[in-house]
């Protein structure tokens, strides 16, 4: 069973030519990420989601059992080579959920305590991730007062 892998196609985007093949090995899972134009590829810990002109990307990692260094990571597709960008470490248990992407500069999130099944205990889950120089920082949206 270790060498069973099964593989097939999430996904296109034409504006910024890239394949997503997702794989599912023995014990977890994985999509790469291929460049239409080069064939380079990236291993990414799930879906990307990419921004509306394609030239960045968005991965969620809430596998904690199988899961790398980091939860949330952007890349970009701009060069020959699909490339992650910035990665945010791990802190805590979070399970993230993309919501849209805003703008280039802006990705709004949800973000729930990973034992809530996500449910937000608090209606503190919203988040938008925020370009900030050479990177990206989270960013918590207060709850709105009633």
């Amino acid at each position: 069973m270790q060498h069973c892998v099964q593989y097939w196609f999430a996904g296109y985007h034409p504006v910024a030519h890239v394949y997503s093949i997702a794989a599912k090995y023995y014990e977890g899972s994985g999509v790469e990420l291929v460049s239409a134009r080069t064939g380079a590829k990236l291993l990414l810990p799930g879906v990307p989601f990419l921004s509306d002109d394609g030239t960045n990307f968005l991965v969620i990692d809430n596998d904690y059992a199988h899961g790398g260094e980091y939860d949330l990571a952007v890349g970009s597709t701009a060069g020959d080579a699909p490339a992650l960008q910035w990665k945010h470490a791990q802190d805590a248990l979070f399970e993230w959920r993309h919501q849209r992407w805003i703008d280039e500069d802006h990705v709004a999130l949800r973000v729930f305590p990973a034992d809530t099944e996500q449910k937000c205990p608090d209606d503190k889950c919203d988040a938008v991730l925020v370009r900030f120089n050479d990177g990206w920082t989270v960013r918590r949206v207060p709850a709105t007062q009633r």
